[in-house]
């Protein structure tokens, strides 16, 4: 447990992935999008965050921290040992299957507005 320190921070710090295939390449954090939601099992925040290699290569990762409702600053702890994390086209790829399904593009489609 801790505190989630400032993006500027963890944008310092090269994070490491490991590939199903054994592989372990270090990336760094360029940018991310958050949000927090509360409720009785606690609170979350979530994240989508855009890493990239020292080759160029990108990934998005969607990931959380999680503590207890009411907890302090410090009483994060990460969620996402084993986040999704995907190249840019296969997000495309995944996300363009969602949309087919009624479900996912209602929630889009609300979400809009919102932008």
């Amino acid at each position: 447990m801790g505190r989630v320190l400032p993006l500027e921070d963890r944008q310092r710090r090269p994070v490491r992935f490991q590939f199903a295939s054994g592989e372990s390449v270090l990336f760094r954090l360029l940018d991310e999008a958050s949000s927090v939601s509360c409720h009785e099992h606690g609170e979350y925040m979530n994240l989508v965050q855009l890493f990239e290699s020292d080759t160029g290569h990108q990934l998005v990762r969607v990931s959380y921290y999680r503590r207890p409702t009411g907890g302090d600053d410090d009483s994060w702890a990460y969620g996402s040992q084993s986040a999704l994390a995907l190249k840019v086209d296969d997000w495309r790829s995944l996300l363009s299957a969602a949309m087919r399904k009624p479900w996912f593009r209602s929630m889009v489609q609300e979400a809009q507005p919102k932008l």
